[in-house]
């Protein structure tokens, strides 16, 4: 792979990526192929490696610009620095990897990636949880659900990136795509509560029996082996489900990118039932095998093929990746500093208020409810505000929710609003998870 760099008409950096016309070696490689580069005038084009090489033989570059249909005169000259060394670079066995399948020609195209918030980017939940499962699961960072025994106290952490320190690297993936957060697994208690991490991915028929790979960044605070493995779940009333590991690794202290190829079973003769989905767990502990006292995860991705790409997200936007996480998990949370309002209301008699809900996204099914207290769900109109005595989901549908508030003291026929009260502690949230 090879690309060029440049800055288009409204000066957006956009970056063409080419193909390779032979496969590479450890010890030659060879790399050609043509690109159109859209630059406004008297703007530098940058480029990135395009090498032909054999054996001791220098590396060389070589670029041609296409403007306006013609080919201009190519650029030539020896590569003057490569991978930390300067002069005439030659080729080195660790330069670059021999290819082992098709790289796709971008790398970056949006919707490659079957994990959604795998750069651990929306945290609707909170940023913090720390609890005792005993064999249970909750879910964290959206998408993302946590599990461990009874025997540990399983704490769960966003942290953010930490740019300004030097070098990045020991802070940081370089990937290509800095991000905010990452994820931190930390424990109390015994050893060996078989902690793990994973997400399901909706439906498991598109994923049964062709190449997947899986992908991600980790590191621990101490050198330790947990292992990748992926479930096939067939959905209520399906068949059993299928559990397989793919690969255990070794975690160091550094930030490491690791990549398994795995091929989940074919569903043929399976029953599938509603909510089936392939289970993806990257980090995961085995029996008798002690977590280190923290454990950092980011820049999980699942894609097919057997080439691992360049990280990107499920939907390659911010707003796009949020509005994914909503169609499982949707939370009102409320905030130090005053109410936050849910929605307008009608006061049908002094003791009912009712309220209509637009969910921000369709969400995958008919959601169920939770709050943080009833006291924290309230109605307020222009006489006062009300003390609850009970909270109704009277229908629930995938786009929809109508609500009910029952209190005392209302003025009949007048409106107001839902509200979740001060506090940041305090939510109303609707959840359609796997």
């Amino acid at each position: 792979m090879f690309s060029v760099i440049s800055t288009d008409t409204d000066s957006n950096v956009v970056t063409s990526v080419g193909q390779s016309t032979q496969q590479n070696s450890l010890t030659t490689g060879f790399i050609s192929g043509s690109i159109t580069v859209y630059a406004k005038a008297s703007t530098p084009i940058q480029y990135s490696l395009a090498y032909a090489s054999s054996g001791a033989t220098a590396m060389q570059y070589e670029l041609r610009v296409v403007v306006a249909g013609t080919t201009a005169p190519s650029s030539t000259g020896t590569v003057s620095s490569f991978n930390g060394r300067t002069g005439a670079v030659t080729p080195a066995s660790g330069d670059y990897t021999a290819a082992t399948g098709v790289i796709p020609t971008s790398t970056q195209i949006a919707g490659k990636n079957k994990i959604i918030n795998g750069d651990m980017g929306v945290w609707q939940r909170g940023t913090s949880f720390s609890t005792s499962l005993g064999y249970g699961s909750i879910y964290t960072a959206d998408r993302w659900k946590c599990f461990a025994d009874s025997s540990i106290v399983l704490t769960t952490t966003q942290i953010a990136f930490d740019y300004s320190a030097s070098p990045v690297a020991a802070n940081a993936p370089i990937s290509g795509y800095p991000s905010d957060y990452f994820m931190r697994l930390s424990q109390s208690g015994t050893t060996g509560g078989y902690p793990n991490i994973s997400q399901l991915i909706e439906d498991v028929i598109p994923y049964s029996n062709q190449p997947l790979i899986v992908s991600f960044w980790a590191k621990a605070s101490s050198a330790v082996s947990p292992y990748c493995f992926y479930q096939q779940n067939f959905g209520t009333g399906g068949s059993t489900a299928v559990n397989n590991t793919i690969s255990f690794y070794n975690l160091t202290t550094s930030w490491q990118r690791f990549t398994f190829t795995f091929t989940p079973n074919s569903v043929v003769g399976k029953t599938i039932g509603a909510g089936s989905s392939l289970q993806i767990s990257p980090l995961s502990f085995a029996a008798g095998t002690a977590m280190p006292s923290t454990i950092d995860i980011w820049g999980v991705q699942v894609e097919a093929g057997s080439t691992a790409t360049q990280f990107t997200t499920a939907t390659g936007t911010i707003q796009g990746e949020l509005a994914a996480c909503q169609r499982y998990y949707w939370q009102i949370t409320g905030n130090a500093s005053g109410i936050t309002p849910i929605a307008a209301a009608f006061l049908s008699s002094t003791t009912t208020a009712q309220a209509y809900l637009q969910l921000p996204v369709t969400m995958r099914i008919a959601p169920t409810w939770s709050y943080s207290a009833i006291a924290d769900i309230r109605v307020t109109w222009s006489a006062g505000t009300s003390v609850t005595s009970s909270l109704n989901q009277d229908i629930t549908t995938p786009t929809t929710q109508s609500l009910r508030i029952n209190t005392s003291g209302l003025t009949t026929g007048q409106g107001g609003y839902f509200l979740v009260d001060t506090g940041s502690s305090k939510y109303i949230a609707f959840s359609a998870e796997l």
